[in-house]
């Protein structure tokens, strides 16, 4: 059987961490863009690390209804970093600790999100033919990524099953026929 290895496995073992990582990174990347949608100029104090909010924050204004966006993005500047135990007990003696091994410094998330954008951008540079292999994994890839982001939007939005049932028929409609003018194409290419 051949091995077909997803973009986001790729990315990963490129960079040398978890494809958790890398869904994180994405996720904590739409919510940048979103936030920097809502209010501009908050990407760069994000990125900057003059505001320090949690991954699991900026995440959330990407899933959040467009409306409700401005008040999570000011949410984001009021978050002050947690006070780290050594500050609060300055005045107090400490006890004698082992000297301990220097922890290897984890990336931040700007920095993986640099780096899988900078991986991103060489996989669009053309190296060549791709073979067939790398073809139907990159197109399975796309398909899984569309059938997941589908699921997650419905899956959180209920209601839009039912209000937006025309949308989301017009948009599924727009697929198919870009599969069938694929497949027409195809065709004409064999044909002549």
């Amino acid at each position: 059987m051949i091995s077909k290895e997803k973009t986001c496995e790729r990315i990963a073992n490129e960079n040398g961490v978890s494809s958790a990582s890398v869904i994180r990174a994405e996720q904590f990347a739409n919510g940048v863009d979103a936030a920097e949608e809502a209010i501009p100029g908050i990407k760069q104090e994000i990125l900057t690390g003059s505001i320090k909010p949690t991954e699991k924050a900026v995440a959330a204004i990407a899933k959040a209804p467009q409306e409700e966006r401005p008040a999570l993005v000011q949410q984001l500047r009021q978050t002050k970093e947690p006070e780290k135990p050594e500050e609060k007990h300055k005045d107090k003696e400490k006890p004698q600790e082992k000297p301990r091994e220097k922890p290897k410094r984890k990336r931040s998330v700007a920095e993986t999100l640099q780096a899988i954008r900078e991986v991103s951008e060489k996989m669009l540079q053309p190296t060549g033919e791709m073979n067939e292999e790398d073809i139907f994994a990159e197109m399975e890839d796309a398909l899984d990524t569309l059938i997941f982001r589908w699921n997650t939007c419905l899956q959180n939005n209920p209601a839009l099953c039912l209000s937006g049932l025309e949308g989301i028929r017009r948009i599924g409609e727009q697929g198919i026929d870009f599969i069938k003018n694929f497949e027409q194409s195809i065709r004409k290419a064999n044909a002549g």
